[in-house]
């Protein structure tokens, strides 16, 4: 039977791993839209939706490797989007002036879940705050 925190983290995965799924499927089958740079949109989508289902499948299983994928992968996509706004300010490879705007809004979100994942996964013990007085 699973506690309250693992049903309301088993919700939240699945809510936003789902929402994942949902936006980064596409590129995996956009190469119709744009054939020269299916190569890599296709790679980097297909592993971003193999990653999501595995850490649904992951949290459902209790499996400790969830914790890892499920963290890790938004950490990633954080860390991509931040990247892109780095590159994006300073010109490099042809980005217009507002195209930092949206690696901005795709870092920050991801960045938020990462965080939320890492409190939902963090042992009940850590949140324990010493007494104000030692004797």
């Amino acid at each position: 039977m699973r506690s309250r925190i693992e049903v309301i983290r088993l919700v939240w995965v699945i809510l936003t791993n789902g929402f994942m799924l949902y936006e980064t499927a596409p590129a995996v089958f956009s190469y119709r839209l744009n054939p020269p740079h299916f190569a890599g949109w296709a790679v980097e989508g297909l592993l971003s939706s193999v990653a999501i289902i595995l850490g649904i499948l992951f949290e459902i299983r209790k499996s400790r490797f969830a914790k890892y994928v499920n963290i890790g992968f938004y950490l990633y996509r954080a860390l991509w989007g931040l990247v892109g706004v780095v590159a994006a300010t300073t010109h490099v490879s042809g980005f217009t002036n507002e195209s930092w705007i949206y690696f901005y809004l795709v870092s920050l979100p991801c960045l938020t879940v990462a965080a939320v994942n890492y409190f939902f996964y963090r042992k009940a013990s850590s949140t324990t705050v010493a007494p104000l007085v030692s004797r």
